[in-house]
């Protein structure tokens, strides 16, 4: 007879004979096997994250193309252009077009045990959970040895998932899966039952400071970045000058002169501004913006 377990879809194997040497060789066995088997499918699952995302992404490119053509056509249609002006004297404006992301994290975290048993038969084939562990092992291993080789079982799990060590996460730290509490049997006695260990939880805090909390031990974390359909347009003023040293002082001077022009108007509304009389007042605004027209001697 042989029992096996399982976490999840972990390949998770145990074996109880009668030509075992301890309980303990058993028991170091059993988590070094556990270990591997959950190393082995979190690989496996990684790689197949890898290549579904590898697919998404082919099947998202967006590509922009920049084209000047010039055609010239006899017809009645009437046509509307618009056109961009770069208001900036001495810098090119540039039209950035940029591909939005967006950055999927998939967690593979330990949620649950459960037991697997089989003889090498499809229909003996049996998943039970820990609570039912005693009913599957006292059944299945029906010789004058049950309790010893239940025992073994029950070592192995011990070993392998009530450590403070057991069970690792991404990060390294160690975790106790499983305790045991005291728990009545199908035979009317009491034994030591394994649970999951009470408020179990584990945290994975992203780049951006936004925590994700699972009730498990979070044993790999993948991160994939995914093309989306939606583009957007950013206008970038080059930093180059694009006018020579005559050029710059003619664009300087233009400057200086409308700066002076604003300064005038400025004084002028001042001024009128400190007179009292609106009469005087509006007298002088219009002789000072609305001066008559130069009269024309023959």
């Amino acid at each position: 007879m042989s029992a096996s377990a399982s976490g999840g879809f972990f390949g998770i194997n145990f074996s109880a004979s009668a030509n075992h040497s301890s309980a303990s060789e058993s028991a170091v066995a059993a988590n070094q096997s556990t270990a591997a088997g959950r190393s082995t499918n979190v690989k496996n699952l990684s790689n197949a994250m890898a290549k579904h995302v590898q697919n998404s992404n082919s099947n998202r490119e967006v590509t922009i193309n920049s084209n000047t053509q010039d055609s010239y056509t006899e017809s009645t249609e009437t046509g509307i252009v618009r056109e961009l002006a770069n208001p900036n004297q001495s810098r090119v404006l540039n039209f950035v077009f940029r591909q939005l992301l967006q950055e999927y994290v998939t967690l593979t975290y330990l949620a649950d045990i459960k037991v697997a048993f089989s003889n090498g038969h499809p229909e003996s084939f049996r998943i039970v959970s820990l609570a039912e562990l005693d009913l599957l092992l006292y059944e299945v291993l029906n010789t004058s040895n049950t309790a010893t080789y239940v025992e073994e079982v029950k070592e192995m799990l011990r070993c392998a998932y009530t450590l403070p060590d057991s069970v690792t996460n991404y990060n390294g730290e160690g975790f106790a899966f499983l305790q045991e509490v005291d728990a009545p049997t199908f035979r009317c006695t009491t034994t030591q039952r394994f649970v999951k260990t009470t408020n179990l939880s584990d945290t994975y805090s992203t780049d951006g400071g936004v925590k994700i909390s699972v009730p498990g031990v979070i044993l790999n974390v993948d991160k994939h970045v995914l093309r989306t359909d939606s583009v957007v347009a950013d206008a970038l003023m080059g930093q180059g000058e694009a006018l020579d040293c005559f050029n710059a002082h003619v664009q300087e001077a233009k400057k200086n002169q409308l700066w002076l022009e604003a300064e005038k108007l400025k004084l002028a509304l001042e001024t009128l501004q400190s007179i009292a009389d609106p009469a005087l007042r509006a007298q002088l605004y219009a002789a000072m913006f609305n001066p008559p027209a130069p009269v024309v001697t023959p």
